[in-house]
């Protein structure tokens, strides 16, 4: 990703955050451009945490928590690009229900901006709160569903559909073995399971067709993958809601605050409004 490209979206992000009259804290790249398998006409899908005005916060009118653009076609990416991101206040509540989708943002390659002091303790509450098993159910209803959708067809399959039937797998399959939370990158990913599957050569050369493809192109099935994902289907697993500890809402509380304060404390603003950064090729939150 060029520096053309980062200063672009920076400039997007400002624009937004004068529109919509709120402080971005951290913004990331998300989809296959971060997973690392963009196809040559992927959207640029940039997600991020807002902070609202002080005072919005204790208003009888209820503020939207999900702010976003419409997907238009960008001239200067040459694709559309789509801007997503959540209020703190709904990133720290879904946090406490070991939200998968905050997890993977907070450990993106592909960091646009960040302030970095209140984001590494963000994640220091996410990895407190998370609870493993619901997030491996997550990740296997999620290649269980694209699955289904492969099976139609015994032969071929969609290059966009493999790689996304392949990643949650791998994701679920790192739970399993590593009991950790799981980066959200294939290269990742594949680094860390290398002692447990024998076909990465073929995930390689997979990862190197979508890069040249459509998002639509199809290929021949793959048996290796098939009976990787295969075997991982077989795992059982339970459905059930993760219980929220009132432990972990009086510290979500406490950040809560701390970070609504600091966004509009003169004496701590400028941290805050510390810049957009890039960082490609970075690794997950926490190294």
């Amino acid at each position: 990703m060029t520096t053309a490209i980062n200063n672009h979206i920076a400039q997007k992000l400002t624009e937004f955050e004068s529109t919509h009259k709120v402080t971005i804290i951290f913004a990331i790249e998300s989809g296959s451009r971060a997973w690392g398998f963009p196809s040559v006409d992927s959207d640029y899908d940039v997600r991020f945490l807002y902070v609202r005005p002080y005072d919005d916060y204790f208003s009888i009118i209820q503020q939207r928590d999900v702010l976003e653009t419409d997907i238009l076609h960008d001239p200067q990416l040459g694709v559309p690009l789509d801007l997503n991101g959540w209020d703190i206040r709904k990133a720290l509540y879904l946090a406490l229900k070991s939200n998968s989708i905050l997890i993977e943002w907070l450990q993106s390659p592909i960091v646009y901006k960040t302030e970095k002091t209140i984001v590494d303790e963000l994640w220091q509450y996410v990895q407190k709160t998370a609870d493993l098993e619901h997030i491996k159910t997550h990740y296997y209803k999620l290649f269980q569903a694209i699955w289904k959708q492969i099976e139609c067809d015994e032969q071929s399959v969609k290059v966009k559909l493999y790689c996304y039937a392949i990643r949650p797998a791998f994701a679920f399959k790192w739970i399993e073995v590593h009991g950790t939370l799981p980066p959200m990158d294939m290269k990742s990913l594949r680094t860390g399971l290398a002692p447990y599957i024998d076909f990465d050569q073929d995930i390689g050369k997979l990862i190197a067709l979508k890069s040249t493809a459509q998002e639509s192109d199809i290929i021949p099935r793959n048996e290796k993958i098939d009976t990787f994902i295969e075997s991982v289907l077989a795992y059982k697993i339970s459905s059930f809601s993760k219980e929220i500890l009132d432990s972990d809402r009086v510290v979500g509380d406490q950040l809560f605050r701390k970070i609504i304060f600091s966004a509009q404390n003169p004496s701590t603003r400028s941290s805050l409004r510390q810049g957009y950064a890039w960082q490609a090729g970075r690794t997950a939150r926490g190294d």
